[in-house]
C-alpha cells in the first residue's frame, strides 16, 4: 500500500493523547484516529461517505415515479473515488453508503462492482434500508481501490452483473466466552470481555506489537479507567472489512462506544472511540483524554504519528516515551 515511508517499526515506551481543560457538552461525541500498526498511514478525510483517505462520491440514478420501478435492461450506478493527499494507494479499503432509487436492486447475489475495464472488483455489501416494494434504498458497499497520487477513478456497481470470485485474502471473525479474535492475514488481535481493552496480543506477521492492552482514560478531577464492556457485538463479518463494536462505561456520568473496523490483507485497524456525557450538567469539564499504547521498549524506537490533514511528526524515542498533546481539533504538539 503506497505509504509514505514505508514499513514503520512502533515506538516504545507508552503513548498519550491529552486534552487541555475544556467543556465537554453533554452527549457531544469525542473520536480518536486510525491505529496504525507497522505503517504510516494518511490520516481520514472527512466527506459524505467514510473512506480511509480518498474522498468518494455516489451518484444514483434518476428516482422514478412512486409506483413505477426502473426498467433500464442492466442498470448501473457509479462511484467516483479521488485520492486528495498525494500518496499512491495499492488496495485501499473504501467503504461508502450508496443510495439507490426503487426498483433498482432487489437481489444482493447479482450485485457487481465494475472498474474502468470493465474486470470485476472485490465487493462487500450490506442493506442499510428498503424501499416498501423490498427493494434495496441504502448499500453500504466495501471494496479495494489502487490508484495514483491525485487521480480520479469511476467504478461501476451493476445490478445484474456477476461478483468477482476468488478473493485472495478474507477477514476471519472468532467469537467465543472470553471475547472476540480478528485475523486479517498479517495482523491478529482479541478483544476481550472480562476487561476494557480496545485491543489486546497484537501481533503483526506473528511478531507480538504491544507490551500490554491498548487502553484509554478520562481524568476530570481524579483518573478513572473503562469498566469492561457491557456488550460486545460484531457488525461486520467480511469477507473484506469486520466491524466489532465495545460499549460500556468509563467513568462516572461517561459511557464509551468503541468501534473497531479491520480490512482483509492489510496490518491495520480503524478505532473510532466515542465518548457519551450522560449526566444531568449541560457541561463537564474534563482535564484529560488520553489513550496508551504501551510497547515493547527492546526493540522499537523510531515513532510517525499525527492527526488529519497535517504532516506526520516523526522521530527517535527515549525512555520517557512520547506523548502526542491534541490542542484543538487543528493541532498538536509532542511532550
Amino acid at each position: 500500500m503506497g505509504s509514505p515511508g514505508g514499513s514503520l517499526d512502533p515506538p516504545t515506551g507508552t503513548g498519550y493523547l491529552k486534552m487541555p481543560l475544556v467543556p465537554v457538552p453533554k452527549l457531544r461525541s469525542i473520536v480518536a484516529p486510525l491505529v496504525k500498526l507497522g505503517r504510516f498511514l494518511p490520516a481520514l478525510l472527512p466527506v459524505l461517505v467514510a473512506p480511509i483517505g480518498c474522498a468518494v462520491q455516489a451518484h444514483n440514478l434518476p428516482q422514478p415515479p412512486a409506483g413505477q420501478v426502473a426498467t433500464r435492461k442492466a442498470p448501473r450506478a457509479i462511484i467516483s473515488v479521488r485520492e486528495p493527499l498525494g500518496y499512491a494507494r495499492s488496495h485501499w479499503p473504501v467503504t461508502t453508503g450508496v443510495p439507490l432509487p426503487r426498483g433498482w436492486l432487489q437481489d444482493l447475489g447479482t450485485v457487481a462492482l465494475k472498474d474502468h475495464s470493465g474486470t470485476p472488483v472485490p465487493l462487500q455489501t450490506r442493506v442499510l434500508s428498503r424501499w416498501d416494494d423490498g427493494s434495496v434504498r441504502w448499500l453500504l458497499a466495501d471494496f479495494p481501490v489502487t490508484i495514483g497520487a491525485h487521480v480520479h477513478r469511476t467504478f461501476e456497481l451493476v445490478a445484474a452483473g456477476r461478483p468477482a470470485s476468488g478473493e485472495s485474502a478474507a477477514v476471519r471473525v472468532e467469537e467465543s466466552g472470553d471475547g472476540v479474535t480478528v485475523d486479517t492475514g498479517p495482523l491478529r488481535f482479541r478483544v476481550p470481555r472480562d476487561h476494557f481493552a480496545i485491543l489486546q496480543d497484537v501481533r503483526l506477521h506473528g511478531r507480538a506489537m504491544l507490551a500490554g492492552p491498548l487502553g484509554a482514560f478520562l481524568r476530570t478531577d481524579e483518573k478513572s479507567e473503562p469498566r469492561a464492556p457491557k456488550t460486545i457485538v460484531i457488525r461486520e463479518r467480511g469477507p473484506l472489512r469486520a466491524q466489532i463494536e465495545l460499549q460500556g462505561e468509563l467513568a462516572s456520568g461517561f459511557d464509551y462506544v468503541v468501534r473497531l473496523h479491520a480490512y482483509a490483507g492489510e496490518p491495520v485497524v480503524r478505532v473510532l472511540f466515542t465518548i457519551i456525557a450522560r449526566g444531568p450538567a449541560m457541561a463537564t469539564s474534563v482535564r484529560q483524554i488520553a489513550v496508551q499504547a504501551p510497547l515493547p521498549p527492546e526493540r522499537y524506537r523510531s515513532f510517525r504519528l499525527g492527526i488529519e490533514q497535517a504532516k506526520p511528526a516523526a522521530g527517535r524515542v527515549g525512555k520517557a516515551g512520547v506523548t502526542l498533546v491534541q490542542d484543538d481539533n487543528f493541532g498538536f504538539h509532542l511532550d
